[in-house]
């Protein structure tokens, strides 16, 4: 564990301009100047649905395999979900507390913390000691979570939630945000609908916009979607309900790449979820010879 005043060397350039100011930074795990150089913060919904955990183990290992460091804020949920898909796929995450360095977090939270630490990530928050979380800590958290990233991705956000606070932030900060677009149906994607609705947000339909806008690498998708591959996920679908890892045991493909249809599909209409669980929409054929999703 370590401390960091305004006046050290590896006090972050970052966070020394942003407001409220920041006197002190405490740190537990792995530090290394290195990670912020390429830094994206990914945030979404507490009440992380399917579609979003599915956006999120789609989107992280492409910014892994480019070299990004992902932060997110450690709650469970979205965040939790980030981090550990990024350890997944061996990448660097920094996880910022909205409590003090010290205190120790719950019983659910304690392998994930600690795969952080043996990963060589890193832990910060701007309290010391054992100090406990209070509401207004998390909307202050996440300027620290904003500036430290070039590129803020929000997967998820009902109106007035966490997530649209750290939107609001980083266009504080003048950052580069880009939102997912979800379902006009559900609540925990209106507040994303809506930021790209105001033109607040970019648009996020695949990750390597982001890889390209930062001059991070070339433009080469996650995984090539081939024709093949998507008739090959809808004769196993069938007619039947089907979660993601079902379709990855009965396809033998890679999770990344199931993911990759089922998002894309979901976006386009052609797959409905409920609790976890995608069917196909049929098609049907109405008295003007057209086809309607159904």
């Amino acid at each position: 564990m370590g401390v960091l005043g305004r006046e050290d060397r590896d006090f972050p350039q970052a966070i020394k301009n942003i407001c409220p100011e920041i006197g002190k930074l405490w740190w537990k795990g792995s530090w290394e100047n290195e990670m912020f150089e390429r830094c994206v913060a990914i945030v979404g919904s507490r009440r992380m649905s399917e579609y979003g955990r599915q956006v999120i183990r789609t989107i992280v290992p492409r910014l892994v395999r480019a070299g990004v460091t992902i932060i997110s804020g450690f709650m469970y949920g979205a965040d939790q979900e980030v981090h550990r898909c990024c350890l997944d796929k061996g990448g660097k995450t920094i996880a910022v507390l909205a409590w003090g360095i010290d205190k120790k977090v719950s019983s659910l939270d304690e392998r994930l913390y600690q795969q952080i630490l043996d990963s060589e990530g890193l832990f910060l928050s701007e309290h010391e000691g054992e100090t406990g979380a209070l509401p207004a800590y998390f909307v202050l958290r996440n300027r620290i979570v904003t500036a430290l990233s070039q590129a803020v991705i929000v997967v998820e956000g009902a109106v007035g939630s966490g997530s649209m606070t750290t939107a609001n932030w980083a266009l504080k900060q003048g950052k580069l945000l880009y939102a997912v677009p979800g379902s006009i149906n559900t609540k925990v994607n209106e507040g994303t609908n809506r930021l790209i609705k105001e033109g607040k947000a970019r648009m996020l339909l695949n990750v390597e916009e982001v890889i390209d806008e930062m001059g991070w690498g070339s433009r080469v998708p996650l995984f090539p979607l081939r024709e093949l591959d998507q008739e090959r996920i809808a004769l196993v679908m069938g007619r039947g309900k089907w979660s993601i890892d079902e379709i990855v045991s009965r396809t033998g493909m890679a999770v990344e790449e199931v993911s990759q249809v089922i998002t894309l599909w979901d976006i386009e209409g052609k797959v409905k979820e409920k609790e976890g669980r995608y069917k196909l929409r049929e098609r049907k054929v109405d008295s003007r010879g057209k086809n309607q999703d159904t």
